[in-house]
């Protein structure tokens, strides 16, 4: 059966026919799936080029509304960078919003997971370490937790002009947390 451009298939056989491909299922999943991983690959591509060691990326996350999270130890001069969905941050930060009781404890969790992915990263690099990268993976999500938590004790978490996709958040821990080092911009 051949059809002319002025005739308008109504049944799915015509429409088949129609069709140069056939023969090629679509995979829809696939098609998503694969241009998820190859947005993740640039990505990583594109944050390498600027220095930052990329690890583990979520491409699910690159395909909707993100933030972008920062944490940086003034002493020790090292940086990890997060970037988050704008949802699931959001989500985060108004549950914390709402238990200011908590918001001392967030802030001695957030120092903690910093010391402790800090320790984890020079100890992995020893020989015959016990600490292997998927220890280090676990510190890093557990900090990226804690940032999104302290990001619901400041005032990003009441302004919604500051929090919106595609927005920055950098915590900046200059010393000893007793002094009230941790800082948020």
């Amino acid at each position: 059966m051949e059809l002319t451009s002025n005739q308008n298939p109504t049944r799915p056989e015509q429409i088949r026919a129609r069709s140069p491909h056939r023969n090629i299922p679509l995979n829809l999943n696939a098609a998503v799936n694969g241009g998820n991983a190859a947005r993740a690959f640039l990505t990583g591509i594109a944050e390498s080029a600027k220095g930052w060691a990329i690890s583990d990326i979520d491409a699910t996350v690159l395909a909707g509304e993100q933030i972008f999270t920062y944490c940086c130890d003034y002493g020790t001069s090292q940086s990890w960078m997060a970037c988050i969905s704008y949802q699931d941050f959001n989500d985060r930060i108004e549950e914390v919003r709402g238990l200011p009781n908590l918001w001392p404890e967030v802030i001695d969790v957030l120092d903690h997971d910093i010391d402790l992915l800090i320790a984890s990263l020079r100890d992995s690099s020893r020989p015959g370490s016990t600490v292997t990268a998927a220890d280090v993976a676990i510190d890093l999500q557990n900090l990226n937790e804690a940032v999104c938590n302290f990001a619901g004790t400041t005032g990003l978490a009441f302004d919604a002009e500051l929090n919106r996709p595609g927005s920055h958040f950098l915590v900046l821990r200059c010393g000893d947390q007793s002094a009230g080092s941790i800082f948020a911009h």
